[in-house]
């Protein structure tokens, strides 16, 4: 990927209470690898354990890894937060009620603190501002789903909630073409998983029962039943639901 120019960031402060990791591993533009502090473990006030766990960000969608867009996102996110230590708001997922995603993983809001030498800063009513830190730096928390999303990295699932700003942002990136919306055509990621598995299904060859959309009738005369797939000692067949009355079978296609 080529050298960021110009890096827009999202300064905010987490509204709810964070747990402590360590990157370890990117996946993709919105999953990573994290070490993670867990506090008063087993019930012992001040007492700690460290766990690695999978993390899924809560409100963005990253391109897929294999669609136009994904090694760049990954690479992108990358270079915000790896090597680095986050801050990790961790929520409930409101279809499923739990901090869990069907792949058991944590889904959460990154935050990233980072230290700069100085910073601008403009008021509303004021004149600029210039933070000289004298040596001490000035520490700016980011929100990470927030800088995705703007750099034009990333989607906003908006059937979880999340707050206005993401949907600012995402407008703001798409107008100026940032990131995948420099392209002409940008196909968001659940469309392309479905498009994928709808591929993927097609191409796989079918036996003679899954052909059957209703139970085809047994070929014996005077036999009622249907056929229906069995298995024995010489592999998978078809036979006759009346069976022991009846004996039909034969071997299926494959």
């Amino acid at each position: 990927m080529t050298d960021i120019e110009t890096l827009l960031i999202a300064p905010e402060e987490p509204a709810a209470p964070t747990v402590e990791a360590q990157v370890s591993r990117i996946f993709d533009g919105d999953g990573i690898l994290a070490k993670v502090v867990v506090p008063n473990w087993k019930g012992r006030s001040g007492s700690t354990k460290t766990t690695e766990v999978a993390v899924r960000f809560g409100f963005i969608d990253a391109p897929e890894m294999g669609q136009p867009g994904g090694q760049e996102a990954k690479d992108f996110l990358t270079r915000l937060i790896g090597g680095h230590s986050l801050r990790l708001a961790v929520l409930t997922k409101m279809d499923v009620g739990s901090s869990f995603d069907a792949y058991g993983r944590i889904v959460c809001v990154p935050y990233l603190t980072r230290t700069y030498s100085s910073a601008d800063f403009e008021a509303e009513t004021d004149c600029r501002h210039r933070a000289a830190s004298f040596g001490g730096g000035v520490n700016v928390t980011r929100n990470v789903e927030l800088e995705m999303v703007l750099n034009g990295w990333a989607w906003v699932l908006e059937h979880f909630g999340p707050d206005e700003r993401y949907l600012w942002a995402l407008r703001d990136a798409q107008a100026n073409r940032r990131g995948i919306w420099s392209a002409n055509s940008v196909e968001a990621p659940w469309d392309f998983k479905k498009r994928s598995k709808k591929a993927a299904k097609s191409t796989q060859q079918p036996d003679l029962l899954t052909e059957l959309e209703k139970p085809e009738a047994c070929p014996h005369d005077g036999c009622s039943g249907h056929q229906v797939r069995r298995s024995g000692r010489f592999g998978n067949f078809v036979g006759c639901s009346r069976y022991p009355r009846c004996k039909f079978s034969k071997d299926l296609a494959i």
